[in-house]
């Protein structure tokens, strides 16, 4: 993605980004879903992160900017680490 909008530079940073924000969600969504998983349960839990996810992989699909590859890249992290 980073080398056909002509930014190959920018590919490590991806997967920094990428990275870190598996790491937000993994610690940030994994204290909500111990607080929530018992009122909601697990099934309705992971619906909107599941659509979280789609969304940040229908905007890598489509990405026309350097900032829109940042956003996608950190959605589908966060959502991942979830």
């Amino acid at each position: 993605v980073a080398q056909s909008l002509g930014r190959p530079d920018d590919a490590a940073w991806l997967i920094f980004v990428v990275g870190g924000a598996s790491i937000v969600g993994r610690l940030g969504v994994g204290f909500l879903s111990d607080l929530l998983q018992e009122r909601i349960g697990r099934s309705w839990w992971l619906l909107p992160l599941a659509a979280i996810m789609s969304i940040g992989l229908l905007v890598f699909a489509f990405v026309q900017t350097v900032w829109m590859m940042y956003v996608a890249a950190a959605t589908t992290g966060f959502a991942y680490g979830a």
